[in-house]
């Protein structure tokens, strides 16, 4: 992946900020020409009137017809340059499906709209180059600060340290990067990893099954932690099988029914199938009755770690942990508020927030799961 570079225009508006700050310049005085910043900092007549022109929109500078540009009054320049040029917030997310997102953004657009800031969007399309690309669209774009909701995977760590080191404020939600040094929301997800294999220990079920979407994340990593400590606890065996991180969603589909057909045929026969959310439930659900598995008749518990899906968790879900999204998006739009307004006082302050998670248990009948080669599906895998 390539850098992030800062714009050429924005260090050449950045150092005549800094010239018109450092310097006694009268009001009325005339300032540096198109020309001249051209010759001084060795750019093209495009980028030296678009430096200009940021700092007359932003009431630094002044144009005069016939005469010229000119700086302003001395304390109205001083009134008139914030952190960054803008009220304006970036918000980068992983993706853009589904509630519990949806709802983190409800979350933060309020608080935004409260505070007189505006919000830029941007879906990185579960794309690690798409988050780059957003990265710099941000930067482009000027904005105060930025909440990201990273996509799977640490790949893009050297363009948030970049951010970093330049002092653009970040928040990071849902999952964040355990090397970098920034403010943090999460669920509690080692919580959601735990709380629901010790419900499913305590209904009886000694073999429980994993199901994944994404793999190189934190909030799924916090998650397994919290299932292994729950079953070594209860001093239940950690089938390597079943408590493997590998992502049951982007399998094909003949490797999901093969992995599938191998559980249910095991001497370690899981009686509950414990998935990331619920997009992972509804493909799981599709593959087993694919399999030929009658889930009304026989016996297994399906649970979600979130209430994240297609439908509500579908009909199928025993247990499933409720995420506090709205809370979420909230909470870090006021960690990156108070970034921004407070400046250096904050440089060195950094808060790792979890949030506490809610679990909906529904009272249904249990099914068996057994495994029968569906019509026209090949018996030898």
């Amino acid at each position: 992946m390539s850098e992030v570079p800062v714009p050429q225009y924005h260090r050449v508006k950045q150092a005549l900020l800094r010239e018109i700050e450092s310097s006694d310049y009268a009001p009325d005085e005339p300032f540096i020409t198109t020309r001249e910043v051209c010759s001084r900092f060795g750019v093209s007549t495009t980028t030296a009137v678009r430096a200009l022109d940021d700092l007359v929109r932003e009431g630094v500078l002044v144009r005069k017809r016939g005469r010229g540009t000119f700086v302003t009054d001395k304390r109205q320049v001083r009134e008139s340059i914030p952190s960054r040029n803008t009220r304006t917030l970036g918000c980068i997310f992983s993706g853009l499906q589904g509630r519990h997102m949806s709802e983190m953004l409800s979350g933060i657009e309020s608080v935004c709209r409260e505070a007189g800031y505006r919000v830029l969007l941007f879906d990185s399309a579960e794309s690690a180059e798409k988050e780059a690309h957003n990265l710099q669209r941000a930067l482009d774009a000027e904005v105060s600060g930025l909440i990201v909701c990273p996509v799977d995977g640490y790949s893009n760590s050297t363009h948030f340290n970049k951010l970093l080191e330049r002092g653009l404020p970040l928040v990071m939600v849902d999952r964040y990067y355990p090397g970098l040094v920034t403010d943090v929301v999460v669920p509690d997800n080692f919580a959601i990893g735990y709380q629901l294999t010790d419900y499913l220990i305590g209904k009886g079920h000694r073999y429980i099954a994993t199901l994944w979407g994404d793999t190189q994340c934190t909030s799924v990593q916090d998650r397994l932690s919290g299932y292994r400590r729950a079953l070594q606890e209860h001093g239940l065996p950690i089938i390597p099988e079943l408590a493997a991180l590998i992502s049951y969603e982007k399998l094909p589909e003949r490797k999901r029914s093969e992995l599938l057909q191998s559980w249910l045929e095991a001497p370690h026969r899981p009686s509950a199938f414990l998935c990331v959310n619920g997009y992972v439930m509804a493909l799981l659900v599709k593959d087993l009755i694919h399999l030929g598995v009658n889930l009304s008749e026989e016996e297994a518990v399906l649970a979600g770690m979130d209430d994240v899906g297609p439908h509500d968790l579908l009909p199928f879900a025993t247990i499933a942990a409720v995420l506090p999204s709205y809370e979420m998006g909230s909470k870090a739009m006021h960690l990156l508020l108070d970034h921004i307004e407070r400046g250096e006082e904050t440089r060195h302050i950094l808060r790792h927030i979890v949030l506490p998670i809610d679990v909906s248990i529904k009272d249904l009948k249990p099914v068996h799961l057994q495994a029968r080669a569906a019509k026209g599906a090949r018996a030898d895998h």
